[in-house]
């Protein structure tokens, strides 16, 4: 499926202060970087425009995002255009650097850590969606 025409005007409505420029937003991105610049402001007005489109629809009281490159960035952009209220979970990688090295946790103890590592995304933002 060929990605829709970009649409300049929303970009360009989505930059603000307090938000990245789209240009950063696209070469944070691990996939959209790699993308013709063309095709990567396509897939930023391709998920600027759905995100509108959904949270018209679901009309959330807060967005809970990440930094995680384009998407995340581009929710933080989107909630400041409608006015919701956007938050960061911000996880550090201090806990299991710590079991791993000061508690010498096993592998097997590693690996429930990092398991572990997505509830409280799952508590926090599921319950608000």
């Amino acid at each position: 499926m060929p990605l829709p025409s970009v649409n300049q005007e929303l970009l360009a409505s989505l930059e603000r202060k307090g938000v990245p420029s789209i240009h950063n937003m696209i070469l944070s991105d691990r996939v959209a970087s790699k993308l013709p610049y063309e095709e990567g402001l396509a897939y930023a007005s391709f998920i600027a425009e759905r995100m509108i489109s959904v949270f018209q629809e679901v009309r959330p009281s807060v967005i809970i995002g990440g930094f995680d490159g384009l998407h995340g960035s581009m929710a933080l952009a989107v909630a400041k255009r409608v006015n919701i209220p956007w938050y960061a979970l911000r996880f550090s990688v201090l806990p299991p650097l710590t079991a791993a090295v000061l508690l010498r946790a096993s592998p097997t103890q590693m690996g429930f850590l990092t398991a572990m590592e997505g509830v409280p995304f799952a508590l926090f933002s599921l319950p608000t969606g």
